[in-house]
Order: structure tokens, then sequence, then C-alpha cells
């Protein structure tokens, strides 16, 4: 019995040392991936930030990076052509982007009555709510009670 139990602890002694050793070996393994997902994720960071400053450079007319506005696309953050001016009726060539209403195909619509009812609650701007959650592009009624959205881009002519 003295034998056996001697040959047990023996054994027992060994894979104790396994063990150690594998969990040893688990957390280097786990202290490399962690360094190498820091690492993937300031690069994949730094990335991201190239790739916005060239895509805002690209949305800004070729303006400085540093100058892009938050959502270059946005109608308040761009400037008509001149020929768009001229277009528009604006004589000497300044104007610019305003939010204006538009149905759902981009045609100008009534502007927005406020304040109007949805939900039972009365409403003094735009809004983005609808019945089944919220929506991308803010909303309104008109005076005929039509849905119109808000953030159309429409030409203004500037003094």
């Amino acid at each position: 019995m003295i034998v056996i139990s001697k040959e047990v602890s023996k054994e027992q002694q060994k894979l104790e040392k396994r063990i150690k050793s594998w969990v040893t070996i688990h957390n280097s393994s786990r202290d490399e991936y962690i360094r190498r997902i820091t690492d993937l994720r300031v690069e994949t960071l730094e990335v991201a930030e190239e790739i916005a400053i060239t895509k805002c450079e690209q949305l800004a007319n070729g303006t400085k990076g540093s100058e892009c506005c938050e959502d270059c696309a946005k109608p308040a953050h761009r400037v008509p052509t001149k020929p768009a001016c001229a277009k528009a009726g604006c004589d000497n060539g300044n104007c610019a982007f305003v939010n204006a209403t538009c149905n759902l195909d981009g045609e100008p619509t009534k502007p927005c009555s406020f304040p109007f009812e949805f939900n039972g609650e009365r409403y003094s701007s735009c809004i983005n709510l609808a019945p089944i959650g919220t929506t991308k592009r803010p909303w309104c009624k008109t005076s005929g009670g039509e849905v119109a959205l808000c953030d159309c881009p429409q030409i203004k002519c500037l003094p």
C-alpha cells in the first residue's frame, strides 16, 4: 500500500508540474494576444482616421481635412456651384444651400406647420419619431396634414 501511495504521489506531482507549465504557457499566450489586439486596434483607428480625412476632403470639394465638417454631405456645409446659383436666379452668384421641405421623391412641398401633433403630443420642430421607432431623416406635417421631410437642400440667394 505504501509503494502504491508513493507512486500515486509521484504521478500527482508530475501532473501538478505539467498543469503549472500549461498555466504559465496559457498566461503568456494570453498576454501576447492582448498585446496584438491592442496593436491592431491602434492600427485600425489610424487607418479609419486616414480614410475619414480623405473622404471628407473629397466631399468638401478638396478642402483640407482639418476643415472638414462632421458630415460634409449635409446641405448646411456645402456651397453650390456658380452655375447652380445662376440657374436659381441669384444675380451676383452668391448663394447657399438651406434645408427646405420635400416629399419622399425630393420634390418641394409646403413648409412645416408648427406646432403639429403626432401620437397625441405637440411638436414645434422637425422630429425623428415614427410608430415603428426613429427615422433617419427628420420630418414634420404641413398645413394640409401631409408629411414633409425637413432636410431637403434648396438653393437660397445671398445678398
